[in-house]
């Protein structure tokens, strides 16, 4: 099977499905709709170990420690809500199928908003004359630079950025300065990038 590269699977003792992605363009993000893995996982190495679960391991070989790869959840938990700079956050797909990899529990988006949004960073016209809307609240439209996307709403905000594959996308709230939660989120994006996404 070609995704990126080879894959090759090996059956091993602990009930895992080894997983080598082979390539220059291999990655586990291409991979796993071949896999039937649930959203795409950034990841550190080649090889993984894929439990019955669908829960992704780091392994150099099936006798190494294995250690938990980080998901979607966890880089919206730990490096946007958890930078006390964003009061919500999600990461979704920038394929234009509104797909969301991960968001914090009280942020609603629709599949409407985030192709308005993405529209946005080509073509801010619409966005400029009639705002953008993010979990049904509406935002007045700042700036594109087509990287990034700025709206604001009294004292709230968002900021978006887009990476080849990904929206990372955080809102902040009162008392929070904007170019703080930007750089939260491009922090977000700057890795995901250097990471294929």
């Amino acid at each position: 099977m070609v995704c990126g590269g080879q894959i090759h699977r090996h059956e091993c003792p602990e009930l895992f499905v080894k997983v080598r992605c082979t390539g220059a363009d291999a990655t586990l993000s291409a991979c796993s709709e071949k896999l039937n893995i649930s959203g795409p996982v950034a990841f550190k190495t080649k090889t993984f170990l894929v439990s019955p679960s669908k829960k992704l391991f780091l392994s150099d070989s099936l006798n190494s420690r294995q250690e938990p790869i980080m998901s979607w959840q966890q880089y919206v938990d730990t490096y946007l809500i958890g930078s006390g700079k964003c009061a919500e956050g999600a990461i979704i797909s920038a394929g234009g199928d509104g797909g969301i990899w991960a968001r914090s529990p009280g942020l609603r988006v629709t599949p409407d908003e985030v192709s308005k949004l993405l529209r946005a960073f080509v073509d801010p016209g619409d966005a400029a004359t009639s705002g953008i809307r993010v979990g049904g609240r509406k935002y007045m439209f700042l700036r594109s630079d087509g990287d990034a996307v700025y709206a604001k709403e009294r004292d709230d905000g968002l900021v978006a950025m887009r990476t080849r594959t990904a929206l990372v996308l955080a809102l902040y709230s009162k008392g929070t300065v904007p170019g703080e939660c930007a750089t939260a989120v491009g922090r977000v994006a700057d890795y995901l990038r250097q990471h294929g996404y």
